[in-house]
């Protein structure tokens, strides 16, 4: 994509040379925040809702031209939960019990798009999210783990908030899936099947309370950029 013509057709010119100076290329321009439009120079509020309104139709047109009809792809897997959900739950009412994981979801969402990522589904306090559909980067991996560490370093703001101590652990797995439409004609979502899933989810299990768990595969995508102790040899249910 020539980011310097949609930065025209948007009457927004005057930031081409910053962005091509920052090497922003078309791949980029969905994952911009204000603060990365800060960072080139647009110091004009409305400038910048202009900016992210456009790329955030770029993104709805990406993902809407994505095939209807099931394809193969690769993409790392995200479950994220809270640590000791369970035993909140008995000692504090269901409203409270809403709000706590209503509020972390919210944040661990706002995160995984953030990073380029897709929200795939809630599952009580889990949020489950995909790297790599519909839309595919080449660094989706390495996505996947800064949007763990983002929401890592979130709890301690989090726990401020709601009033309590909450701790999260996070499960990154790599693999080939299917991805498509998963449903019936009274409802139908896009969404992924493959090992990579069950594996992501198990991990999640494994991580104690602020560690993020990554398969091995994932590991060999990101050790030039991320640090990491090895665990070994894990021997995980149905895998």
């Amino acid at each position: 994509m020539d980011v310097r013509a949609w930065l025209h057709g948007l009457g927004l010119g005057q930031y081409a040379e910053a962005f091509e100076a920052n090497h922003i290329d078309g791949s980029m321009l969905q994952g911009l925040t204000a603060d990365d439009l800060r960072e080139l120079g647009v110091a004009s509020l409305g400038h910048r809702k202009r900016l992210l309104d456009a790329a955030a139709i770029l993104k709805t047109r990406e993902a809407e031209a994505v095939a209807t009809t099931p394809e193969r792809r690769q993409v790392a897997v995200l479950f994220a939960d809270l640590c000791g959900f369970t035993e909140l739950s008995t000692s504090v009412d269901a409203e409270e019990l809403r709000r706590i994981a209503g509020r972390f979801l919210a944040r661990a969402d706002e995160i995984v798009v953030s990073r380029g990522g897709t929200v795939d589904k809630h599952i009580g306090d889990a949020t489950m999210a995909i790297f790599g559909a519909p839309i595919a980067h080449e660094d989706d991996p390495l996505r996947a783990v800064a949007a763990a560490d983002d929401l890592q370093r979130a709890m301690s703001a989090l726990s401020s908030e709601l009033g309590r101590e909450l701790a999260t652990h996070v499960g990154i797995a790599l693999g080939d899936v299917v991805a498509g439409e998963v449903g019936g004609d009274l409802r139908s979502d896009y969404t992924v099947v493959g090992e990579a899933v069950n594996l992501a989810a198990r991990l999640v299990g494994e991580a104690g309370p602020g560690e993020t768990m990554m398969s091995e595969a994932v590991w060999r995508r990101v050790a030039s950029r991320v640090r990491a102790t090895a665990i070994g040899e894990r021997a995980l249910k149905g895998i």
